[in-house]
């Protein structure tokens, strides 16, 4: 009976050990994806060509990144006020990240489907662009926003 006792810490250890290493592949598995979904717009917005010369993110624009968001968000499409919302969240998040804004666009509304799979409904796309711009100090470098995006999911994850 001692011996029962005695082998429980070890149970203990090991299911912390694997949910440890459980957390770490999720984690690399979001950065990966998210690493794809980049490289994905990146190839589509340089494929796209408007005529406004090339750019892809006039706000009016039903194809626009900000427009995207909102009617992922609402379910309908948005008025040009909400869309100008989202549109100053991501002008907001930009300066801090490589992306460009289609692919910013794209990892954040990958990302909120990653928190709604693991059944964390709080955040919307316009939250989750906040969010993201809020944690990162304004001192920072210029970065690949979407490890900062992995790593937010995980914290959330708990």
């Amino acid at each position: 009976m001692t011996e029962a006792h005695g082998d429980a810490p070890d149970k203990t250890e090991k299911a912390k050990s694997s949910s440890k290493r459980q957390t770490i592949v999720v984690v690399v598995l979001i950065v990966v994806l998210l690493f794809l979904i980049t490289v994905i717009a990146v190839a589509m917005s340089n494929n796209t060509t408007t005529s406004n010369g090339g750019n892809t993110s006039s706000s009016s624009s039903t194809n626009s990144p900000a427009y995207q968001l909102a009617d992922e968000d609402l379910g309908y499409a948005p008025d040009s006020a909400t869309v100008a919302q989202y549109q100053s969240a991501l002008d907001a998040l930009k300066p801090y990240c490589k992306e460009n804004e289609a692919s910013l666009a794209a990892e954040i509304h990958e990302t909120w489907k990653l928190l709604e799979q693991s059944n964390i409904k709080d955040e919307t796309n316009l939250t989750l662009l906040q969010h993201i711009q809020q944690s990162i100090p304004s001192n920072a470098p210029v970065e690949d926003c979407s490890q900062v995006m992995g790593a937010y999911v995980t914290l959330r994850q708990g």
